[in-house]
């Protein structure tokens, strides 16, 4: 704190400071209700001050200097109307050769990364002062730059990053962009263009990687000020798993089509006791991105929505009562991930894949099971998460095809035309998810923490399939998480043959 305010201060007038580290009874020494108010106080704080700094520390050895004098540099190759989804090098193509870009890329990463050396890219709390600030500068020392500046930056050039991950805090710089989807996030949903999006609980899930918190309820109560949490108010008194119940409850009840049961820690290991239904500090590994934001996934399609609620809560156990129904049984599973970044991996990853889906490589889209494989890649989506169109199974075939043939395919070459496209939609729908099959003989996308054996449910009132896995108990379930099935997305099983609605009860 000495060289924090030592560096700040202005040499010829004063400068008013607001510091967190002084100002919030941080470690609640004089009593919960204090920290309670203090902590619904925080986000008026940042919102209303002129201007918020992130201080990161002197800089002793002038690592720091040099990073800012990099980061002016970067800023001039670029044009005023720069865009992210250019590629970085073509915007330093006339200030770097060619042959030089590769070792000037790691210098500039090397250069970079005394920025992701910092704790404040892992604590919690930061999130809210960079978020709701009106104008916010990242300082080291005595040199700084605007935090949105600096945002862009190592936004453009992510892909860079990416592929150098040996090279820097590579958990620190995911966090840093959670923090800038965040952002946008907030931002939207200011403006009111954000309606679907159950903002409360996705905040949780941007946020899983984070730490420096004091107690694990700390993973709600920081982000109470960046979403409506009306009704929800921080509890210190509170055990973490019964904060993290309660706030479970208050989810399933404030947003509709039982959206919570998608942030739910499932079959999840987690250091917070819980149901499998309620939320947790952090999953280990991750939630998978969820799927309730597309448009026409309705699994329940046809049901009686209008007898709700559709679900109680029974304290005494805690467990969970829906309504729901059985619908298939996960088979084979291909244990790896889709969304790897290397292109062996990729090619791997999809060979496992065909193994599980009992289709022989190469093959061509004339062999209806192949045909469906392709189908089953892409989730049945466009790039834009609408549905599929006849190019949908071409994109997945090419991108079968080249990885198959090559292994390596990079999207400036002609093979690469519409790949990107898959490679985006994994980033996010295949991300915790495994490849599998059914014995319905159907694809489909599972959790991560899924076995074979664990059954796919469709429930009332619910936009989305989840896969529940059985205990002894006839019609008791843990939860494991949500799922894409293949002709089930769309409210088919319901104009099954025999399909009927059975109590679910989950612990």
């Amino acid at each position: 704190m000495f060289a924090a305010l030592l560096h700040l201060r202005h040499g010829s007038q004063s400068r008013r400071i607001w510091a967190d580290a002084i100002c919030i009874d941080q470690d609640g020494t004089n009593g919960n209700a204090e920290k309670n108010h203090q902590v619904q106080m925080m986000g008026e704080i940042y919102s209303t001050a002129e201007q918020t700094i992130v201080w990161l520390g002197d800089d002793a050895d002038g690592r720091a200097a040099r990073a800012f004098d990099l980061l002016d540099e970067i800023n001039s190759f670029l044009p005023s109307d720069w865009r992210l989804e250019v590629p970085f090098h073509r915007y330093v193509a006339d200030a770097v050769h060619p042959a030089d870009y590769r070792g000037w890329i790691l210098y500039a990463i090397d250069t970079l990364s005394v920025f992701f050396e910092k704790s404040w890219f892992h604590r919690i709390w930061i999130i809210q002062e960079v978020v709701k600030a009106k104008k916010a500068e990242v300082v080291i020392g005595h040199r700084g730059i605007c935090f949105d500046t600096f945002q862009g930056l190592i936004s453009m050039m992510s892909h860079e990053f990416d592929q150098n991950q040996e090279r820097f805090n590579a958990r620190a710089v995911a966090n840093f962009h959670c923090v800038g989807e965040m952002k946008w996030l907030y931002e939207t949903r200011a403006r009111g263009e954000l309606s679907v999006t159950p903002l409360a609980l996705e905040l949780l899930r941007i946020t899983e990687w984070f730490q420096g918190f004091s107690v694990e309820s700390d993973r709600i109560y920081a982000l109470l000020s960046l979403a409506e949490y009306d009704g929800f108010r921080p509890n210190y008194d509170l055990p973490s798993s019964e904060a993290f119940r309660e706030f479970a409850v208050w989810a399933l009840r404030r947003y509709p089509r039982l959206a919570a049961l998608s942030y739910a820690r499932g079959g999840a290991e987690t250091s917070c006791p819980a149901p499998s239904w309620a939320l947790a500090p952090r999953i280990e590994g991750g939630l998978p991105y969820n799927l309730l934001h597309i448009d026409h996934f309705e699994a329940d399609f046809g049901a009686d929505h209008t007898s709700g609620p559709f679900f109680r809560v029974v304290d005494k156990f805690p467990c969970l009562f829906l309504t729901g129904a059985v619908v298939d049984t996960l088979q084979d599973m291909a244990p790896t991930w889709m969304n790897c970044s290397m292109a062996r991996d990729k090619q791997q990853a999809l060979l496992l894949a065909a193994r599980v889906a009992g289709c022989d490589l190469p093959s061509s889209l004339s062999d209806e099971r192949y045909a469906r494989f392709c189908r089953a890649l892409s989730f049945e989506l466009e790039p834009d998460m609408s549905r599929e169109t006849p190019e949908t199974v071409a994109r997945a075939d090419r991108y079968v095809q080249a990885y198959i043939s090559g292994g390596v395919v990079l999207d400036e070459h002609p093979e690469g035309e519409g790949i990107a496209e898959i490679s985006t939609l994994w980033q996010s729908l295949a991300r915790f998810r495994y490849f599998s099959s059914t014995d319905e003989d159907r694809f489909a996308w599972a959790p991560w923490t899924s076995k074979p054996g664990d059954k796919v449910c469709i429930i009332r009132g619910a936009k989305v399939p989840y896969v529940l896995r059985p205990l002894p108990q006839r019609g008791v379930y843990s939860l494991v998480g949500e799922c894409w099935i293949q002709g089930l997305m769309e409210g088919e099983a319901l104009k099954a043959d025999g399909f009927a609605w059975d109590e679910i009860w989950l612990v």
